[in-house]
């Protein structure tokens, strides 16, 4: 899937459950992951989401509830390097061609 949006899910979840559940996704079911999440309401903090590449986007006030909004892009987790190209290859005419 392109986007996996996690909502009012983390806050009813254990810890270890929740871990799973976003590990799994960001892994194995989407290339982008958006989670929101109470972290008054749950046994989380921004460090566990960060521990998971995630990047903190956003906050949202409601009624004396914070919300945040969580991401990870598989896109934006890391850029390739400027070296990584056919000029520093040792057969540059194989780059790009052969992966083991």
């Amino acid at each position: 899937f392109d986007l996996a949006l996690l909502v009012d899910c983390l806050e009813h979840l254990s810890k270890r459950d929740g871990l799973q559940l976003l590990g799994g996704i960001r892994n194995l079911n989407a290339s982008r992951v958006a989670v929101l999440v109470d972290l008054q309401a749950a046994d989380w903090r921004e460090t566990d989401f960060f521990a998971l590449a995630m990047q903190a986007s956003e906050q949202f006030q409601r009624e004396g509830q914070t919300l945040h909004l969580f991401t990870y892009d598989l896109l934006d987790y890391k850029q390739v390097p400027d070296w990584l190209n056919a000029k520093f290859w040792a057969n540059p005419e194989n780059f790009g061609k052969y992966w083991w």
